[in-house]
């Protein structure tokens, strides 16, 4: 963040594309240099710690506009004009469901695994309720040509943020990929791959999860690969 900071003086707004595990580093290197901010959206719980910035950054004179990717991001406009339309908001589902494989990029594989583990939240009866992340399994029907796929919990921030806009009482993220997708991330994740504890192979210090990000994002997804990125809102 510091050294961010400091390369960051004359400049206006920063667009943050990076890895969603650096948001709240380059939130703060923003806050120091009295920039404007712009991102994609992290999962939770840096979602909330950059909420946590928010006196800081009003005393900077920044504007720290987080999540504005496709989810979290059009999800939250999709939930608020599904909510405008109605007298009363009981319910907010969003379901997603996403083709490109985990080779696509290093950082595909690092957001497949942040995705897959630790805590997801979901309101439920107005409160907030951790379940562990890749559970909850369900069905779900998407438009053609997806059909009905499996989905899960995933840590993503709706359920915090939406609540801090409308009076709501259930709230639930769930994402799907392809099964031969699923597959490849359970095998990973029962494998340790997720894993940042470095071990030793012939006298070389390997992270696990650097080495599975590198070696499966080395291939990436050709022109001629079709991928596509769902999103259903459901607002009852």
């Amino acid at each position: 963040p510091a050294s961010l900071a400091a390369a960051l003086v004359d400049v206006d707004v920063v667009l943050n594309a990076t890895y969603m595990r650096h948001n709240v580093g380059v939130t703060d290197a923003a806050i120091a240099a009295g920039a404007h901010l712009v991102d994609l959206g992290s999962y939770y719980p840096e979602t909330l710690q950059q909420l946590e910035r928010h006196d800081a950054a009003v005393a900077a004179g920044s504007r720290i506009v987080a999540g504005c990717g496709v989810a979290p991001g059009l999800t939250n406009i999709l939930a608020r004009l599904g909510a405008d339309q109605l007298d009363r908001v009981e319910a907010i589902r969003m379901y997603s469901y996403i083709t490109h494989p985990m080779w696509t990029s290093p950082g595909i594989v690092v957001t497949r695994f942040d995705a897959s583990t630790g805590t997801s939240l979901v309101r439920e009866a107005g409160e907030l309720v951790e379940h562990p992340s890749f559970s909850g399994a369900e069905r779900f029907e998407f438009p053609p040509p997806y059909g009905s796929q499996e989905v899960h919990l995933v840590p993503h921030p709706e359920a915090v943020t939406l609540a801090r806009s409308m009076a709501i009482d259930d709230v639930v993220f769930k994402v799907g990929y392809p099964a031969d997708e699923t597959q490849r991330i359970k095998v990973l994740l029962e494998l340790g791959f997720d894993s940042d504890e470095p071990f030793t192979v012939d006298g070389a210090t390997v992270s696990p999860r650097r080495f599975a990000s590198t070696w499966i994002g080395r291939r990436g997804i050709g022109p001629a690969e079709v991928s596509a990125n769902v999103k259903h809102v459901r607002v009852e």
